[in-house]
């Protein structure tokens, strides 16, 4: 399983109530116009940080953005997305404190993941927003 597979599954597993993560066909206004709910779609960044040790471990930290498109144009509904992004974050926090992390395969264990920025609008089209939350996680493994 890859690590940005490890992420949504625990995505899924500690906010399945207000998260679906779909494709990203599903979060361009054009394919999915008719839809009213919000939809996310999580991708991998370029900007990864590995430490490699003598002995052959490593350290590594992946950044992940998660796009999540939201109807945006009532002050209401804007409260409702910031509401969403601090559950989300939250939800978070509480499950890495609680010692709930995500599980990896091939030998690698993860030390921690947390949200990593605010809810950043990429994208405003006819009163539907697509924001971006980056997601940072850090584990460790061995050659």
């Amino acid at each position: 399983m890859t690590i940005i597979e490890s992420v949504k599954n625990y995505l899924l597993e500690i906010a399945d109530d207000i998260i679906a993560l779909m494709e990203i066909d599903s979060l361009r206004p054009d394919v999915a116009e008719s839809k009213t709910e919000m939809m996310t779609g999580l991708f991998a960044n370029q900007n990864d940080i590995e430490e490699t040790y003598i002995n052959g471990d490593y350290r590594r930290t992946e950044y992940k953005t998660l796009y999540a498109r939201q109807a945006s144009a009532l002050d209401s509904q804007r409260i409702s997305n910031q509401v969403w992004y601090e559950t989300l974050r939250y939800r978070v926090r509480q499950n890495v404190f609680d010692g709930v992390l995500p599980t990896l395969d091939n030998d690698r264990v993860c030390e921690d993941i947390n949200v990593d920025s605010g809810l950043y609008i990429s994208e405003n089209i006819a009163g539907v927003s697509v924001y971006q939350i980056r997601i940072r996680i850090v584990y460790k493994g061995s050659l």
